[in-house]
């Protein structure tokens, strides 16, 4: 086959003179003899050897390749196989790592779990636990006037809602406050004496006891007040309803705690002494502006029976959209903790609660100021730490009162005591007060004088007594 893809062919004579040699270029030289078709039929059959040749030589460029292709992809598949294995151990060691993190998590009593910001199952079980030993704990309490927070001289009577008032300024609160809401209560004049000092109303917890309700209290307090219907809020007049003065009326109150307005009747007539008054549309309401918690309150100076309804089976027809006060009065109250039994626990004495809810020690001690006269009686019933005396009367006694140590404890107490007007003098000690040294100290004299003064108790029934020194 010639350069331009021609097959060419080639006779030579041999030596012999006899013998033709056929070649197909440099291919199969072949020696011709015999019949001219013989050699035609050599010729024909040394052009299929050459290409069967070509053919073989391309079958084999192309067997040669798909080994090679096939080399690739057996290592790919080798590659692939050691990702896999690789992938396969990755997954079996997670697999352990959250296999211990779950039985941390099942079993890790406080704290967080392996550094993560979450707590245990078996933390959230106990916690349950305990909060389930609070509620069953708890206290429910029904609305009621309040043994707790009366006048001394009230006595209380069926179930806490009827009220004996003992002829001097006296008032009492009832026992459940509302903050938020819309409620109505009544209070009955039951029998007694009417007074002009009497008034029917709402409160804060912290009313005075022997004022009168929303006149001379400055608490915020709002009082209808019995003889003239007149109702006050810190002494002023803000508006008026009906009298209930005569036995047996009963005055109802509406408070719309979401609102702070408040609404005053007298049997069934009108609200706030006006014919278009109504809770229900907020219309004539006496506006009061503290935000905390509201009480019913009561208060008279006569010797006085009133008789409080929370409940229901009401004199005038309750508003519509307000309950009676006693539908949430069902508070739960946590007790305080004992040392067998859950509960709040506060903090006592030289400890304090940070904003996180953190106990320690505190830095600081409490100092009570006393402002002598001729007598200074120290009540021990709860005792502090350090006492600041300042004298004011020529000639006085010190003594200490309600004094009680308990078993294995002992008592230490610093005093400041401190010259007032000058030239003062403790002429007599309690005599439980043993003196180191046998002597009492001498004080002092100038006005401003300081001496500090100890006192340590170990029995309950001495004091050692040292003196420290004067100080300026």
């Amino acid at each position: 086959m010639s350069s331009d893809g021609t097959t060419r062919l080639i006779f030579t004579m041999q030596s012999d003179q006899s013998t033709l040699v056929a070649n197909f270029g440099p291919f199969l030289p072949l020696p011709i003899s015999g019949t001219l078709q013989n050699v035609l039929n050599l010729v024909n059959n040394a052009e299929s050897s050459v290409t069967n040749a070509i053919n073989s030589a391309s079958a084999a460029a192309t067997s040669a390749t798909n080994a090679a292709n096939s080399a690739t992809a057996a290592y790919t598949s080798s590659t692939n196989a050691a990702a896999s294995a690789t992938a396969a151990s990755t997954s079996s060691t997670t697999a352990g790592n959250y296999s211990i993190l779950s039985q941390d998590w099942a079993s890790q009593a406080s704290g967080t779990v392996n550094g993560t910001t979450s707590y245990s199952s078996y933390y959230y079980s106990e916690q349950s636990q305990y909060w389930a030993g609070v509620s069953q704990a708890v206290v429910a309490i029904a609305a009621s006037l309040d043994p707790a927070n009366k006048y001394s001289g009230i006595n209380l009577s069926n179930g806490n809602l009827t009220a004996t008032f003992p002829g001097t300024q006296a008032g009492i609160l009832g026992n459940v406050g509302y903050s938020a809401g819309k409620y109505y209560f009544e209070v009955t004049f039951t029998s007694g004496n009417n007074s002009g000092n009497a008034s029917v109303g709402i409160a804060p917890y912290n009313e005075p006891l022997t004022n009168q309700i929303g006149y001379d209290d400055n608490s915020g307090a709002v009082g209808c007040f019995q003889n003239s219907g007149n109702i006050y809020i810190n002494g002023s007049s803000v508006g008026s309803a009906t009298p209930y003065s005569t036995a047996g009326n009963v005055i109802g109150v509406a408070v719309d705690l979401d609102d702070k307005l408040v609404w005053f009747r007298t049997g069934t007539g009108n609200w706030n002494g006006s014919g278009t008054a109504n809770p229900v549309t907020k219309v004539g309401g006496i506006s009061y502006t503290d935000t905390g918690k509201m009480y019913p309150a009561i208060c008279t100076d006569s010797s006085t029976v009133f008789t409080a309804n929370f409940t229901g089976s009401f004199t005038g027809t309750k508003p519509a959209g307000y309950y009676p006060w006693t539908t949430d009065a069902y508070h739960y109250v946590v007790p305080v903790a004992t040392a067998a039994t859950p509960g709040i626990v506060s903090a006592g004495p030289g400890l304090i609660v940070n904003t996180q809810g953190q106990l320690s020690a505190d830095s600081y001690y409490d100092l009570v100021q006393v402002s002598g006269s001729s007598t200074v009686s120290i009540d021990l019933t709860n005792p502090s730490p350090g006492y600041h005396v300042v004298l004011n009367a020529a000639t006085a006694t010190f003594s200490f009162a309600n004094f009680s140590l308990p078993t294995g404890k002992a008592l230490r107490l610093t005093f400041y005591i401190e010259q007032g007007t000058g030239s003062n003098t403790i002429t007599s000690w309690d005599s439980r007060i043993h003196w180191v040294g046998g002597s009492p100290p001498v004080l002092g004299y100038t006005v401003g004088n300081r001496n500090v003064v100890e006192f340590e108790s170990i029995d309950g029934t001495t004091f050692a007594g040292y003196y420290v020194g004067q100080i300026n």
